[in-house]
C-alpha cells in the first residue's frame, strides 16, 4: 500500500512472486512513480502469523532504503488464518 503524507491510500498494489531480493528495488520505484511518501506491505501465510528471519531482513533492507530516498516505510504485516502481527508494533522496525 502505498500512501501520501496524511497516510491517505494512493495505491494498493499486488507484487508478484517476487525473491525477497527484489522486492525493495520494486517498492521504491513504484513509491517514487506513485509519488508516495509511505508504504505499508502486508503478507498472507497459511499458518499463524509470525513473522519469519526473511520478513524482518527484507524490511529492514526496504526501511533503510525507503529513508535514502525520502520514504518511510510504515509497517509490514504478517496476515496469517486468525491473527496479523505488525512488524511495527513487535518492534522489529
Amino acid at each position: 500500500m502505498f500512501l501520501d503524507p496524511r497516510g491517505v491510500l494512493l495505491a494498493e498494489e499486488t507484487l508478484g512472486a517476487a525473491g525477497p531480493a527484489t522486492v525493495p528495488g520494486q517498492v521504491i520505484r513504484r513509491a517514487l512513480a506513485l509519488e508516495a511518501e509511505g508504504i505499508v506491505l502486508a503478507r498472507g501465510c497459511r499458518c499463524d502469523a509470525a513473522p519469519a528471519e526473511a520478513d524482518v531482513a527484507m524490511a529492514r533492507c526496504l526501511d533503510q532504503t525507503a529513508r535514502v530516498m525520502g520514504l518511510r516505510l510504515r509497517d509490514l504485516l504478517v496476515m496469517g488464518r486468525s491473527a496479523h502481527v505488525s512488524l511495527r508494533a513487535a518492534g522489529a522496525l
